[in-house]
């Protein structure tokens, strides 16, 4: 009687890995839609702007991405910024995100203030220091 080996294709792989002195890289693993965003990866936020407003909108934004991790920068030097909840409440001070504890949410925003004309802004995600977009606002 014959024996017939069946080997899985990971299996095979595991094998050559080991014998070649290969490394095996792990899969991305992409959190859903109601789990925060893992560790070392950059949340995707949208945003919409509003130059009647001098607003810069969150449409959306996965789960438990923080404010404190986001620097938003302008390119204009007279721009101010500061940042808010969807109901109107101030969630830091002008000009700054480090004091914040909340969520990013849709519906916060960023209203500019201070300067006329076009205004460039800039948010980066530090914990990966990823850029998430820049946006032009004609105050």
């Amino acid at each position: 009687m014959q024996k017939i080996i069946v080997v899985s294709a990971v299996c095979l792989l595991s094998i050559v890995s080991l014998f070649s002195g290969c490394e095996t890289v792990p899969k991305d693993v992409t959190p859903g839609p109601e789990e925060p965003t893992l560790p070392g990866m950059t949340p995707s936020i949208a945003f919409t702007v509003d130059s009647d407003a001098n607003k810069l909108f969150v449409t959306s934004t996965d789960a438990s991405a923080k404010w404190s991790d986001i620097v938003i920068t302008t390119d204009n030097q007279a721009a101010s910024w500061q940042l808010y909840s969807g109901t109107g409440v101030p969630l830091d001070l002008p000009n700054h995100t480090n004091g914040t504890t909340a969520d990013v949410t849709a519906g916060d925003y960023v209203a500019l203030s201070g300067a006329s004309g076009i205004v460039k802004v800039t948010m980066r995600y530090v914990p990966t220091n990823s850029l998430l977009g820049t946006w032009t606002i004609d105050v």
